[in-house]
């Protein structure tokens, strides 16, 4: 495995950053055969995080054993001190280890929550107090969507990040304004000597069909062993020090082994490789018509350290099934009421519904096909502007009708506001 190094933290990080998210959902048993198969392949670095479902805790065995042959970066979503230092305390405990080697904002998808992560009483500053005491050596930002680029290079005029993590693919790079502020980020980041990490390179587009799929990704990946390659060569062949690997356990070793076959591309096939990106849809959507640029505060997925009356959120819907099974067998029903006469459902056109649960997979991280559309209804939008233009007048005449969509993930409600297609979204707890 080819070895790059991370910026000024002078590690030589492998060109395949593991993303333990693929080890969310899996059994100890799994996670033993995918971090034996991490470390057969020579992968020397590590991404995690709390919202990762049981990843800190199949990871914590690992770690108690092998710190020394890894770089570990962890991150928090938490956006004050006190947040983020109680969060960094967590999953210290979780994975078993005393220290960080990089601990990351996450997730920090706006220029809102920029603001609040870097300010005075923000997790900026409990990061640095954690460097002070020896629990960190070094302190990166990770986001998503199309407005990254922009906001990191906002991010590192007001603070020196060790290292950024943002999307990057060579459908994403087919939006010429999207390659071009991504290029001037990674150029700055190259003169600053500050590390740079991938992710989504493999992402395809949105899935068909979200409740019917065989990976575990809101998105579809590229899965042909060819296509894979491709989308891989064009990432390492950018000016960053490796890519995240794909959060699905089934699809990790197809893109270990293309990192294994990395060869760098050249200018002419680079080329070739990004003709082809108009062919599919970037998963944030495109620049002016995106989609889950917005994402606000993300809430964490289900964690079993998180329970409630002794039953945790995923379980709870288990046992009101058992409880209803128990009713029709012994016959002991409830008392009945005169049922409601149900209003007639209000249809939903596909294209919003699925951009409705892509902002809330996106802030959630449940997967789509668990996020549950409640109830629907249209809407005006007198003054709403959702992000287009700097002038509220102007947005008056580019806002239509649209939808006030209301979503269930992991037992947390969500609303979602969108225009009449879907491709402008605001989500609200």
């Amino acid at each position: 495995m080819k070895k790059r190094r991370f910026g000024r933290t002078e590690h030589r990080s492998t060109v395949a950053i593991f993303g333990a998210f693929a080890l969310s959902e899996v059994s100890q048993s799994e996670a033993d055969e995918v971090m034996e198969m991490v470390i057969d392949t020579g992968v020397n670095h590590i991404d995690v995080a709390p919202t990762y479902g049981d990843a800190e805790l199949r990871l914590g065995p690992w770690l108690a054993e092998e710190r020394e042959r890894f770089f570990v970066g962890c991150k928090t979503m938490e956006r004050s001190r006190d947040g983020a230092a109680r969060e960094m305390r967590e999953s210290l405990e979780r994975l078993q280890i005393e220290s960080f080697d990089l601990y990351q904002l996450h997730a920090v998808n706006t220029m809102e929550e920029l603001e609040a992560a870097t300010g005075p009483d923000g997790a900026l500053q409990a990061v640095l107090q954690a460097r002070e005491e020896g629990l960190t050596r070094f302190v990166g930002i990770t986001g998503h969507g199309l407005e990254a680029p922009t906001i990191f290079m906002e991010a590192l005029d007001r603070f020196d990040f060790d290292s950024v993590l943002f999307p990057v693919s060579f459908v994403l790079f087919g939006d010429d304004d999207y390659r071009r502020r991504a290029e001037e980020l990674l150029r700055q980041c190259r003169s600053r000597d500050v590390g740079t990490m991938a992710i989504k390179a493999i992402a395809k587009g949105l899935w068909e069909d979200e409740r019917n799929h065989p990976y575990d990704t809101w998105y579809e990946p590229f899965q042909d062993p060819e296509w894979v390659q491709k989308a891989v060569d064009f990432v390492l062949s950018q000016e960053v020090t490796g890519l995240c690997t794909v959060g699905d356990a089934t699809l990790l070793p197809r893109v270990l082994e293309a990192c294994q076959a990395f060869a760098p591309l050249g200018e002419e096939e680079a080329e070739a490789v990004l003709e082809s990106a108009d062919a599919y849809e970037p998963i944030f959507g495109r620049v002016g018509t995106q989609i889950g640029t917005d994402y606000g505060w993300m809430r964490r997925v289900w964690r079993p350290d998180l329970l409630i009356g002794g039953v945790s959120m995923r379980w709870r819907g288990m046992v009101g099934v058992v409880a209803l099974l128990v009713i029709v067998v012994t016959g002991c029903a409830p008392p009945t009421t005169q049922p409601e006469v149900p209003e007639a459902p209000v249809e939903l056109p596909a294209d919003v519904e699925a951009a409705a649960k892509e902002v809330v997979n996106a802030r959630t991280d449940v997967p789509v096909e668990a996020i549950e559309v409640t109830s629907a209804e249209e809407e005006e939008w007198p003054d709403a502007c959702l992000g287009l233009a700097d002038e509220d007048e102007v947005c008056a005449e580019v806002i239509t009708p649209g939808w006030r969509v209301t979503l269930t993930a992991d037992g947390e409600e969500y609303v979602v506001r969108t225009d009449q297609n879907g491709s402008v979204v605001r989500i609200e707890d």
